[in-house]
């Protein structure tokens, strides 16, 4: 804001309606507030308006996103506006300006928080703009709040970023340049309002977290970062204005919460201190009745060296509707307020600013007469002329255009709204009689298949929004674009692109495919962030078929231990990761059942994932477990319930890692719920053991009777006398045992007689005459009938 001098200061109010005024505050106390000094209906909404001085003489700097379109208008001490000085379109957007005074000189700041193009520019004393960018560079972080302050004589510049909360200090040169960088970090809350102000000759910082009231107050160093931490606090309230200023060289700070309705005044003390509030209250019905309404465009001002108090007040149920409440604001520390001056306001202001007009020997020209009830925009002794007319624009015909003539331009607007992407009319104007330019705001929406090659696929379905440009000459034709669309919770921002095409109505496609065509660039961070390219793929937007693992190792690096977790972290199987494992990092089978084992997976699921996914043989797969550390009968049970392994395959397997015939034994009753003839069918068939070994490991393993073992022996096709033999060896059984046991398990009465013969040699005769005797009874029966 430009030094007062003693001269009256300018409130200036711009309308969403477009209406705009100026109201001189020369008494702002008294009701001719509510007297516009100057009423115009301007031809765009300004995003910007910024009051300041150059050589001497008041300027307002104007900036709408929507047209793209920059303006100055000189600014005089009537409070009223001149014709503008200078006209400008530009090919981007900027949510963050403010002006800069480096050496003597003006600047602008301009910054794209979607783009991060940032620029500073001379603002010259004859109301126009230097012939180029002082300083123009693409900044890392996008950043909403930029100040700047002095010490000793140098200036700096401070941003924040919201985003991350992220905080930078740079030096500034008095030629609009960057000089060195000074601080940087990160800090742990985010700050919504940074101000600076002095006390005792020390620059203090403040700032305020509107998420969670914290407040801080820091020194700020001699080489402009921030330094001593004096105060710091959690506020009772929630304040969305926070104001410093000062009176008779005592600094307070202002403060205004819409939540809760409720303005408090402290004085800023030496060492970073703050007292307990002077003045507080609680607007509702008093000490300004607004029916229970509250402020909005809180602003502390200058008027003719007296410190202002100025708000408009929303008067809810009153009428009128809207009241400017103002006060005075006291060395104590307190807030005079006065009665409320109604407003003859319409409409909501979405822009309000303060400027005090330069003394009448200052100003380079002589005051101007009123423009009170203007109409126009332009209201200087060059008036335009305004017309209609039908033009053909490129692939469109037919359209019906207002223009504007004047010595140095030609303008108009032409309303596209058969082209429904556009969002605003589009402002065209020619230059140096050879080449035309137009500015829109666009909304497309793209739903466009994205390939991101070993990353994955996808499809994107998204409103890419933003500024368009276009410029023909004699020979070209081309469609500048700048913008952002939000996708899965990030906002991807596009770089200043220009496509060579003639129709308007190609440019959604062009732009689909210009973002396919990019995309690897556009979704850098997708294709450098694992963790959130394994979200994207397991939250089913992007589609990987079986390359997962190729972009795991190619695309990003990582290590096969590393690997496994992702893969999993997407739903991959146990088997679709042992196989990717030994497929695309080669790993052993020891190093996959690991891994799958860090996982936190059961046994049977690591067998199941080793013998399926990594095709090892069963031997191998009880050699993994084992050296996992997993017992026999764990292996058993993970080869028999994980692998489905037959009873034969299982006793090779335990076999191969060491195991002997009676632990094997054990292992398939046990784990396996095999039978004592499944048992002794694996025993002989895997590992080869004789009708001795094999009872004895049914004995010792399994605990079985001499008729069970047998049965089991017979079973798998052992003689009556081999079965004998292992009875008599494994339980020392009599003859008259092993004759029960093999006549009880079906072996035939002259197999038993043998077998027993065989190994029982006196008793064997006898029984063998008698076998002969019953044999001759039956013969002798037989005649008989």
């Amino acid at each position: 804001m430009m030094a007062s001098n003693q001269n009256p200061s300018v409130l200036f109010v711009q309308h969403s309606s477009q209406q705009t005024q100026s109201l001189l505050l020369s008494g702002i106390n008294e009701s001719t507030l509510t007297t516009p000094t100057y009423n115009a209906s301007w031809r765009f909404v300004y995003d910007h308006v910024l009051p300041y001085e150059a050589g001497g003489t008041g300027y307002l700097f104007a900036y709408s996103n929507a047209s793209q379109r920059a303006l100055i208008e000189k600014l005089d001490t009537d409070g009223s506006m001149d014709h503008h000085t200078t006209e400008e379109n530009w090919s981007s957007t900027y949510q963050v300006m403010l002006t800069l005074e480096l050496g003597g000189n003006m600047y602008l700041l301009g910054h794209n928080q979607q783009s991060r193009e940032t620029f500073i520019r001379q603002l010259t004393s004859d109301g126009g703009f230097g012939s180029s960018n002082a300083y123009s560079e693409t900044w890392e972080h996008a950043y909403d709040t930029l100040i700047t302050y002095n010490i000793n004589g140098q200036d700096f510049l401070m941003g924040f970023s919201e985003v991350d909360n992220y905080i930078f200090v740079n030096e500034l040169n008095a030629d609009g340049t960057l000089g060195n960088f000074t601080y940087s970090e990160t800090w742990d809350f985010t700050a919504s309002i940074l101000q600076t102000y002095t006390v005792d000759n020390q620059l203090y910082l403040m700032a305020f977290d509107t998420s969670n009231n914290f407040t801080l107050y820091q020194e700020i160093n001699a080489n402009g970062a921030p330094g001593t931490i004096p105060y710091q606090s959690t506020w009772r309230h929630t304040y969305e204005t926070l104001l410093t200023y000062a009176v008779d060289e005592k600094v307070f700070v202002l403060g205004y919460s819409s939540k809760s309705n409720f303005l408090f005044i402290s004085e800023l003390t030496a060492g970073g201190n703050m007292t307990n509030p002077t003045y507080q209250v609680t607007f509702n019905t008093s000490p300004v009745n607004l029916n229970g309404g509250g402020l909005s465009n809180v602003m502390v001002c200058e008027v003719n060296g007296s410190m202002q108090f100025l708000a408009l007040g929303n008067n809810e149920g009153g009428n009128p509707s809207q009241v400017w409440v103002t006060g005075t604001l006291t060395s104590e520390g307190t807030l005079d307020l006065q009665a409320p001056i109604a407003s003859n306001l319409s409409n909501p202001p979405i822009l309000v600013a303060v400027y005090s007009t330069p003394s009448a020997s200052e100003s380079s020209s002589s005051t101007p007469t009123s423009n009170s009830g203007s109409s126009q925009e332009n209201q200087g002794s060059n008036a335009p002329l305004y017309a209609s007319a039908n033009m053909h624009l490129l692939d469109l015909v037919n359209l019906t255009v207002d223009l504007e003539v004047s010595d140095d331009s030609f303008y108009f607007e032409a309303d596209l709204s058969e082209l429904n992407f556009l969002q605003s009319k589009l402002v065209c104007s020619l230059q140096d009689g050879s080449q035309f330019n137009g500015n829109a705001s666009y909304s497309i929406q793209v739903d466009q298949s994205i390939d991101l090659g070993i990353f994955g696929s996808f499809t994107l379905d998204a409103g890419v929004s933003g500024s368009l440009s276009l410029s023909v000459t004699a020979s070209s034709c081309s469609f500048g674009l700048n913008g952002s669309f939000d996708f899965e919770g990030s906002t991807i921002s596009l770089p200043s692109i220009t496509l060579n095409i003639t129709s308007f109505k190609d440019l959604p496609d062009e732009l689909a495919s210009y973002i396919a065509d990019h995309a690897s660039e556009l979704f850098s961070d997708l294709c450098s962030d694992v963790s959130k390219w394994a979200d994207w793929v397991k939250n089913g937007i992007l589609d990987v078929g079986d390359d997962a693992a190729a972009a795991l190792k190619q695309g990003f690096g990582l290590a096969y231990n590393d690997a496994a977790s992702t893969l999993a972290s997407i739903g991959q199987s146990t088997e679709q990761i042992a196989s990717a494992l030994k497929n695309t990092w080669n790993t052993s089978i020891g190093d996959v059942a690991s891994e799958i084992d860090s996982l936190g997976h059961s046994s049977e699921t690591i067998a199941k994932a080793l013998s399926e996914g990594y095709g090892a043989s069963l031997n191998d797969v009880a050699s993994a477990m084992t050296n996992l550390g997993h017992s026999s009968e764990t292996v058993a049970k993970d080869l028999y319930e994980g692998c489905s392994a037959g009873y034969s395959d299982i006793a090779s397997a335990l076999a191969s890692v060491g195991h002997d015939s009676t632990t094997i034994a054990r292992d398939l009753m046990k784990e396996c719920e095999a039978s004592m003839s499944d048992i002794a069918s694996a025993l002989s068939s895997a590992i080869g053991d004789s009708a001795s070994t094999i009872a004895k490991d049914l004995l010792h393993g399994c605990e079985v009777s001499e008729k069970d073992a047998a049965a089991a022996l017979k079973s798998i096709g052992q003689s009556a006398q081999d079965v004998a033999g292992a009875l008599k060896d494994v339980w020392n059984s009599s003859e008259d045992d092993i004759k029960d046991a093999l006549e009880g398990v079906g072996y035939s009465v002259t197999d038993v007689g043998d077998a027993v013969d065989h190994f029982f040699s006196s008793a064997g005769h006898d029984v063998s005459e008698g076998v002969h005797d019953v044999s001759e009874g039956v013969h002798d029966l037989t005649h008989m009938f």
